[in-house]
């Protein structure tokens, strides 16, 4: 239940954020997209943290983009709470912030309207009071500290070593590499992929684009992928969310140009990732668990052990 109210609040921020960076129009096709992804509708229905850990972390990047442009200390304050709830949640998010800071920075130097040195200090503080409170609450560090140090040591160990399926030489991250774009491909469809680089391209030059998004995206991958050295279709979640916005932009601009063909081209875009989302609704419904739950409540006595 929770996992299925946030994913429909993953549409909102989806739209909210499309709006901010972009226009009105980016926001609905970026919503409308996000919410006919096979991988948000996929998580939606499970018990995973996928949803979850997006939820706070599309928030995070909605004040991101909202501080770029009006630097008022309630945007800090709540980009470092969700943050720590994101983190908290699941710990592979801290890969979506760990280098925010440094572009926010240098972003904020570089522009005259953000105060200097003293007023970046100031933001900073607040960001980190911000995230160290709600860190130190969600994550149960204070109550229990020996059960955090061991869970961080199995995170950076044992916990991940097992599972790696990349060398780390350049053959094996070039292969990581490509296998990632080809999830992120097969997550969002060939079509909406291609909206996404061609969005992107169009607007590299836009700041809030650019700090809330991308730079989310590629130090995710550094700072988490590349460590790990594996990738599950499940890891390209957030790039899928982050990636939307700029296919939605695209969209947008076909629309703008009001030729028929463009707009027959964006209205035929939309119906195929609608189905491509449908009938991953419509397999769950049809899940064989479910002939399997029915002969066991016709089979099992209710005190049967299933191993």
């Amino acid at each position: 239940s929770v996992n299925a109210l946030m994913g429909v609040g993953l549409v909102g921020i989806a739209y909210k954020i499309g709006k901010e960076v972009f226009d009105r129009r980016t926001g609905f096709i970026s919503g409308v997209l996000f919410a006919c992804n096979p991988l948000a509708i996929y998580y939606a229905h499970t018990g995973n943290l996928e949803v979850s850990y997006l939820f706070w972390s599309a928030l995070a990047f909605l004040n991101l983009a909202l501080l770029i442009r009006t630097p008022t200390p309630k945007y800090f304050v709540w980009l470092g709470v969700f943050t720590a709830f994101a983190i908290s949640t699941k710990d592979q998010a801290y890969g979506l912030f760990a280098l925010v800071p440094v572009a926010l920075a240098v972003f904020c130097l570089q522009d005259q309207k953000q105060g200097g040195p003293d007023e970046l200090v100031k933001r900073g503080l607040y960001c980190l009071i911000g995230f160290g409170v709600a860190y130190l609450l969600a994550s149960n560090m204070l109550w229990n500290w020996a059960g955090w140090v061991e869970h961080l040591r199995y995170i950076t160990g044992p916990g991940t070593a097992r599972y790696q399926t990349y060398s780390n030489t350049f053959p094996g991250h070039f292969s990581l590499a490509f296998h990632t774009l080809a999830h992120l491909a097969n997550a969002l469809n060939m079509p909406v992929f291609l909206g996404c680089l061609a969005g992107v391209w169009h607007t590299i030059r836009n700041r809030q684009a650019f700090i809330s998004l991308i730079v989310p995206f590629f130090f995710y991958y550094l700072t988490f992928l590349s460590v790990i050295l594996y990738v599950y279709p499940r890891f390209v979640f957030p790039l899928v969310f982050l990636a939307l916005p700029f296919a939605g932009r695209a969209l947008s601009e076909l629309w703008e140009t009001k030729s028929k063909f463009a707009q027959f081209f964006v209205a035929a875009l939309l119906v195929h990732s609608f189905a491509y989302g449908f009938f991953l609704d419509l397999q769950f419904t049809m899940d064989s668990r479910y002939e399997a739950e029915a002969w066991m409540k016709q089979n099992f006595t209710k005190t049967t052990t299933v191993g």
